[in-house]
């Protein structure tokens, strides 16, 4: 799922909890209501396939996914936003699975269509990818939402250091590079390959490879720094780690 660099870039780079955040912002002010759209649009796919995984037809689970984005919308999530929770991801995940629970289908399809959508969602594409997705009995619901908002956190993190290579007037250079730095790239990105598209010795490659990943974690620890309450280095350091485990426990 890709997300706008240019907006990866400008949209509440450095605050606690962004999406929260971005919901207090929304509901002081009116011109937020695009900060804020953008935000949840980067979140909407792990709650949309969690529910899904979790049994729900495509149209509920929209339905349920534009609910719960209607409640952080309203200020009704943020009363649950409690700083001892520590992650944003548990939050979401603890209040959208009761919800999932309390859901009530009739009322929510009676209401179908007659409220404005938070979240522009993709519903077509996003049961594409739910549907290429290898079969695996032992990836429970949690497992898979888990894995799905690291490599949502991992995207972003490539968004957002993409659009500051493009400002840099390295687009090229970083084009090359990103297939070294993406899940689906590792293991198949040939250094030979990029170094000959650069027109650079494989020493000059590794030099700027070294400096990209260097870039790349920074950028991974403010985004994680963003969805923590209490975004302490040993913090930061535990929740990459349980992002990375998500990833590798799926591979």
């Amino acid at each position: 799922m890709k997300t706008d660099p240019e907006r990866a870039e400008s949209v509440f780079p450095n605050t606690r909890w962004s999406v929260v955040k971005a919901a207090l912002d929304f509901r002081e002010r009116a011109t937020a209501m695009h900060e804020f759209s953008w935000l949840c649009q980067a979140y909407w796919y792990p709650l949309y396939g969690f529910a899904r995984r979790k049994g729900h037809p495509p149209e509920d689970a929209a339905d349920l996914t534009q609910e719960f984005f209607g409640l952080l919308a309203g200020g009704d999530l943020l009363k649950q936003a409690d700083p001892a929770k520590g992650k944003l991801r548990t939050l979401f995940l603890t209040v959208f699975s009761r919800q999932l629970v309390n859901s009530r289908e009739r009322e929510r399809a009676a209401k179908r269509g007659g409220e404005a959508e938070i979240v522009e969602l993709d519903r077509e594409a996003a049961e594409g990818w739910l549907a290429s997705e290898p079969v695996d009995p032992g990836l429970t619901p949690e497992h898979w939402f888990d894995r799905q908002w690291a490599l949502t956190v991992l995207e972003r993190c490539l968004d957002r250091l993409g659009a500051r290579m493009v400002q840099e007037g390295k687009e090229q250079e970083f084009a090359v590079l990103r297939p070294f730095l993406s899940v689906s790239g590792i293991g198949a990105a040939s250094t030979e390959d990029a170094a000959h598209g650069l027109g650079i010795s494989a020493d000059n490659l590794r030099q700027k490879l070294l400096r990209l990943r260097a870039r790349f974690r920074s950028l991974l620890e403010e985004q994680v720094a963003e969805s923590l309450a209490t975004p302490t280095a040993e913090a930061i350091k535990e929740e990459i780690r349980c992002l990375q485990h998500a990833i590798r426990e799926s591979l």
